[in-house]
């Protein structure tokens, strides 16, 4: 059988933010996040990157506001795996990845 969906999820909110030239970008992040927390304070939320090193940067960014963790293939199998069951259980509300968290 072959199965044909959208890429849309109803369970997701895309959001795009333009930049204008007073704010970084990480500025904008976090204005959105902090939002995105009152709004919906029990949901979890994924930031993708580009990169590894996106990842990682922006998550020691962010860190410094919220509880957060980076999420890419440089990880260990167990690390990954243990990051995706508890941000699944709600333990990790926050997830800055690349694509291998998809």
């Amino acid at each position: 059988k072959i199965f044909v969906q959208s890429f849309n999820r109803q369970n997701i909110q895309y959001t795009v933010w333009h930049k204008n030239g007073q704010m970084s970008k990480k500025d904008i992040l976090q204005s959105s996040i902090d939002q995105f927390i009152q709004k919906y304070p029990s949901r979890s939320i994924i930031v993708y990157t580009g990169t590894r090193q996106e990842a990682e940067d922006l998550e020691k960014y962010l860190s410094q506001f919220y509880e957060s963790y980076f999420y890419h293939a440089g990880l260990s199998s167990d690390q990954k795996q243990i990051l995706l069951q508890q941000w699944q259980s709600n333990q990790v509300k926050i997830i800055i990845a690349t694509i291998a968290f998809a």
